[in-house]
């Protein structure tokens, strides 16, 4: 599973073959909140930063991309090609998005989910606020994530 740190002023880092315990570990030791209010500082510059947070990657394609919004609450982007999706087995070319936002503490149980493969349960989670037309945190853009 590729790891990749996504910082505010489009830094990346990347950890090639990351585990579970690696990547859950990581994202709960990373300092989101300063992270957080580097990005507020940039858009008070005028510089409009991207979208700080975690993203794994794993080898059929699948992303996972966990965007804290603030130290209790997380949004996430979960893309995967269409020939992984169970609505629609026989397509292959596109890829499918869904979004979601819930607490913090919710992260290392996605987490799991991700390297389980576990791509149906993924979809299940329930969002705190609804899903798929959010707009992404901390952009203030107000553009959709879809």
């Amino acid at each position: 599973m590729l790891l990749r740190i996504q910082r505010y002023d489009f830094r990346v880092e990347e950890l090639f073959e990351a585990s579970c315990e690696t990547a859950r570990d990581l994202f709960l030791r990373f300092d989101w909140a300063s992270e957080l209010a580097l990005a507020q500082e940039a858009r008070r510059r005028g510089f409009q930063p991207c979208a700080i947070g975690m993203e794994l990657t794993d080898d059929s394609g699948c992303r996972l991309f966990l965007s804290p919004i603030d130290d209790r609450t997380i949004c996430f982007n979960y893309v995967y090609p269409r020939s992984h999706s169970t609505f629609r087995p026989c397509q292959t070319e596109e890829e499918e998005n869904f979004v979601a936002r819930f607490p913090m503490e919710r992260v290392p149980r996605l987490i799991g989910l991700h390297y389980a493969s576990e791509q149906s349960e993924i979809l299940s989670t329930e969002s705190d606020e609804g899903a798929n037309g959010l707009t992404w945190p901390g952009d203030g853009s107000g553009s959709a994530l879809s």
